[in-house]
């Protein structure tokens, strides 16, 4: 699950951040305008606001971008701190002070709708034109050379070579092509672009994202093929 934190509370956001050993991945921003760029990219599953974010000009700006999703999935969206009037788009309010206890049982962790599926099964069985053991294939070269690659790319995000973490998102999105892994695809690609113009703030948001959609992938075959690709 994808969890989006507006807040400038690092002691919050380090309670918050907690949530990432329950296989989540939560991303921070200490304002909305910094969050903004990203949220028509990226389906967040629950958006948590710091009380800054609850007052004014900030929660109003909030609940008309929520309003203007239309059919689109909403996030289920958490303020912190006491309940008050505001206007449409807060699903909850969550007291203060918040430790770890809360934010296991945090509303909508059980509640979201899930998350798209890491594979489109029946597009990645049409891109191979039916062949269920060319899938197969497909899913055991990606088992066995994912890593590597994902290797590549964190070594080149550590040393801040933009180049390389270009380069190695690129193959990452390729792999992800091959599969149907939208999700990882998208993220891959939005790397591989943030890389080429050196957008370090871009390209930090975007490796988090990608790190945990191909865990996310790799989980999923794993855990449907039981190691080797015997069957999907």
């Amino acid at each position: 699950m994808k969890i989006l934190v507006i807040d400038t509370d690092s002691e919050r956001v380090r309670s918050l951040k907690t949530l990432e050993s329950e296989s989540h991945l939560v991303q921070t921003f200490g304002t909305w305008s910094e969050a903004r760029p990203f949220l028509d990219q990226v389906t967040f599953q629950i958006l948590v606001l710091g009380p800054e974010q609850i007052s004014g000009k900030a929660v109003t700006a909030i609940s008309e971008w929520r309003k203007s999703l239309g059919e689109k999935p909403s996030p289920w969206v958490v303020a912190l701190g006491p309940r008050q009037d505001t206007p449409t788009g807060i699903d909850h309010f969550l007291q203060m002070p918040i430790d770890e206890k809360t934010v296991s049982a945090l509303p909508g962790l059980a509640a979201v709708p899930p998350e798209p599926d890491a594979i489109d099964y029946p597009a990645a069985l049409e891109i191979c034109d039916g062949d269920e053991d060319l899938l197969r294939e497909i899913a055991d070269i990606y088992l066995a050379d994912g890593p590597q690659r994902m290797e590549r790319l964190i070594r080149a995000k550590d040393d801040s070579n933009w180049e390389d973490v270009q380069e190695a998102a690129h193959l990452i999105k390729g792999s992800a092509l091959n599969l149907s892994a939208e999700t990882l695809r998208i993220a891959a690609g939005n790397l591989e672009r943030a890389g080429k113009a050196g957008n370090q703030a871009h390209i930090l948001f975007w490796y988090e994202q990608v790190v945990y959609e191909f865990q996310r992938l790799e989980s999923r075959l794993r855990g449907r093929l039981g190691g080797p690709a015997a069957s999907l």
